[in-house]
C-alpha cells in the first residue's frame, strides 16, 4: 500500500468512527442535570443517627491535597459512611388493653390510636359491648404505656429512616455490582 492510500482509508475510518460517536451521544445523550438521574440522594436530607457518619469537604490547595492523599491512605477519608443501624422493637402493651389497640402500635411513624368500644361476649341473649373508658385502671395503663411508647417512637424514628437509607444504597450498591459483570 502506498502512503497516500493508507491516508484516506484511515480519514474514512476516523469519518465512520466519529459518526458512530455522534450517533452514540444522539441515542444516549449525557444526563446534565440531576433529576435526569435513575437516583440521587442530597446530603442536606439526610437523617440525624449514628450509624450515618459524613466525611469533610477540604480545600483543594497542594497542601490541603496532600494532607488529603494521607489521610486517604490512612482511612480517615471519606465523604459518606453508613452502616446498618440497631432497630429495636417497641414496649409491649399490658395484656388489658393489647386487644384495644389499632393495628399499626409497632410503627413509631404511625399515629397510637385505639378502639373505642368493642363486643366483649356473644351469648344468646345478647351482645354485650365495652367501651374503652369503662375501666379507669384500662385507661391509666394505657396513659403509662403510651409514654413509654412515644420515648420508644421518638429514638426510633431516626433509626427508622436510617435503615431506609442503608436498603437503598445497599440495593443501588448491588445493581451496581451487578452491572460491573
Amino acid at each position: 500500500m502506498d502512503a497516500d492510500k493508507l491516508r484516506v482509508s484511515r480519514e474514512k475510518l476516523t469519518r465512520v468512527f466519529r459518526y458512530l460517536e455522534a450517533l452514540n451521544q444522539h441515542r444516549n445523550p449525557a444526563k446534565r442535570q440531576l433529576r435526569e438521574q435513575l437516583w440521587s440522594l442530597r446530603l442536606c436530607d439526610l437523617p440525624e443517627h449514628s450509624s450515618i457518619q459524613r466525611g469533610e469537604v477540604k480545600a483543594a490547595s497542594a497542601k490541603a491535597k496532600k494532607a488529603n492523599d494521607e489521610a486517604t491512605s490512612n482511612g480517615a477519608s471519606y465523604v459518606l459512611k453508613v452502616q446498618r443501624p440497631r432497630l429495636t422493637r417497641p414496649p409491649e402493651p399490658p395484656e388489658e388493653i393489647a386487644a384495644w389497640l389499632a393495628s399499626g402500635w409497632d410503627d413509631p411513624s404511625s399515629e397510637l390510636a385505639i378502639e373505642e368500644s368493642r363486643r366483649e361476649s356473644e351469648e344468646a341473649a345478647g351482645s354485650v359491648v365495652a367501651r374503652f373508658e369503662d375501666e379507669p385502671g384500662r385507661v391509666a395503663s394505657f396513659e403509662r404505656w403510651k409514654a413509654q411508647r412515644g420515648e420508644w417512637a421518638q429514638k426510633e424514628k431516626p433509626a427508622r429512616a436510617a435503615m431506609k437509607l442503608f436498603e437503598t444504597l445497599y440495593a443501588l450498591y448491588g445493581r451496581i455490582d451487578r452491572s460491573r459483570r
